[in-house]
């Protein structure tokens, strides 16, 4: 067995405005902007951020909870231009979690996270 796809994953968001403008002011592309949602274009794979207290379905709502968010997960996003985006993000402190190193397979990283804290790595294959 074989998924077909990873299209999009599903994040829960407290705040859809402070969302939106945290991935805008780093230049990633809006695909969509809604009230409750927004859906965020990451090259391959979209982060759909839903307002957490908007989901229908009652068995999903424990994915809801802002206790945990983030620990545990991490999504590595490959980036051409990872020391502008380092910048970016220092400008939005206290967003970046490590300074950029180098990593175990030559290439440059740095973590950060949203503003719902769910964690990201920035990495780049060139030196």
């Amino acid at each position: 067995m074989k998924a077909e796809s990873l299209p999009f994953i599903v994040k829960y968001a407290s705040a859809i405005k402070e969302t939106t403008n945290f991935w805008s002011d780093l230049d990633f592309s809006i695909v969509e902007n809604e009230e409750d949602k927004v859906v965020i274009d990451l090259g391959q794979l979209e982060i759909h951020y839903v307002d957490e207290n908007t989901e229908p379905f009652e068995e999903y709502k424990f994915a809801t909870a802002k206790q945990g968010r983030g620990i545990g997960s991490l999504i590595y996003l490959e980036i051409e231009g990872l020391s502008e985006l380092f910048k970016k993000l220092r400008k939005l402190s206290p967003r970046i979690l490590t300074e950029i190193k180098a990593n175990h397979w030559d290439g440059r990283e740095f973590m950060f996270s949203d503003p719902d804290g769910y964690l990201f790595v920035a990495f780049s294959m060139k030196q």
